[in-house]
């Protein structure tokens, strides 16, 4: 689905890898420029992992359609999260693969770089919301890991209310409780409880 804008909360560290394994390779096999934004792991140690995974052509391929890249250095050049300009950079990169070839950009990030100080929990929200705006424009396809231990439920909260589709058991389901509309609105504390959508 070129465009979906997806969020993997996770528990489990070799579910999580799993997942994202099969996320570069469909990109590869749609022809979709991949960047990955990583933060627990040096980009090197991002690569050997995926090779472990059964990606073993990597280490005998250019990079051509991939990236690797530090989430933090990308994200936050200043030190600080900007985010109309990581969503900006997106855009540039989206419209640079097309004029390269590729069908579309497929990007997925660690959240956890979020939890390192450069950010405010309000501006990473109003990112999230971001990529929901430029979809039309700019329709990547975008994947955000969020480390469940490292968020609190707070603010897991309001970014599953930002997502229009969640992964959840390895297979990708449309949220119910996403609106536009409510994600658009100025982010404030109150907690809400979706029961009917989890039953």
């Amino acid at each position: 689905m070129r465009g979906t804008h997806l969020c993997l909360i996770y528990h489990d560290e070799e579910e999580r890898r799993n997942i994202l394994s099969k996320f570069f390779w469909t990109a590869k096999e749609e022809w979709e420029f991949f960047i990955y934004l990583t933060d627990s792991l040096t980009p090197g140690d991002t690569l050997d992992w995926l090779v472990k995974k059964g990606n073993h052509r990597l280490r005998k391929t250019t990079p051509h359609y991939w990236k690797i890249l530090p989430a933090v250095p990308t994200l936050c050049p200043a030190d600080r999260f900007e985010p109309g300009m990581s969503i900006n950079q997106f855009c540039e990169k989206y419209t640079d693969s097309i004029l390269r070839g590729y069908k579309g950009l497929r990007i997925s990030a660690e959240m956890s770089w979020a939890t390192r100080g450069v950010a405010d929990w309000d501006s990473l929200i109003r990112y999230e919301t971001m990529i929901n705006q430029i979809k039309e424009d700019f329709p990547i396809t975008f994947l955000c890991q969020y480390d469940a231990s490292r968020f609190n439920r707070a603010t897991l909260y309001k970014i599953i209310m930002a997502h229009p589709y969640l992964i959840q058991d390895g297979k990708i389901i449309r949220n119910l409780c996403f609106s536009q509309k409510k994600v658009d609105r100025k982010v404030n504390d109150r907690i809400a409880v979706c029961s009917d959508s989890r039953k």
